[in-house]
């Protein structure tokens, strides 16, 4: 799947994301570049639309996106390779609910991605 077709469906899952959690009242982060390594910042985008809100709001955003999208997700996922030590370095008790880390965790989590440390 192309670039365009990836981008057109991230906006569509964005609409959705926007409107469940706006439905439950519940506050949606703007993730912060500067606070990820360069290499992981272009998942933000993706860690906006599927790592916000409670369990129930990202189980209905999960459940309404598209497979596709998900897919377009789990590409960009793959061509990150130091996400995992990235992820799992900032997982210790001072940095687990800074909102980049937790979206980030959310969006695996939904995706049932399992990233491994680099050794």
């Amino acid at each position: 799947m192309n670039n365009r077709k990836c981008e057109a469906l991230a906006q569509i899952a964005r609409v959705i994301s926007e409107e469940e959690c706006s439905k439950a009242g519940i506050f949606r982060p703007q993730l912060v570049l500067d606070d990820v390594p360069p290499a992981i910042r272009r998942l933000l985008p993706h860690a906006e639309i599927l790592g916000v809100g409670d369990d129930r709001v990202r189980g209905k955003i999960f459940d309404l996106v598209s497979h596709e999208y998900a897919s377009c997700v789990r590409r960009e996922i793959a061509e990150c390779p130091d996400l995992g030590s990235w992820y799992h370095d900032s997982e210790g008790p001072d940095r687990r609910n800074v909102p980049e880390v937790a979206a980030i965790g959310w969006m695996l989590i939904g995706l049932n991605v399992i990233v491994e440390r680099k050794t």
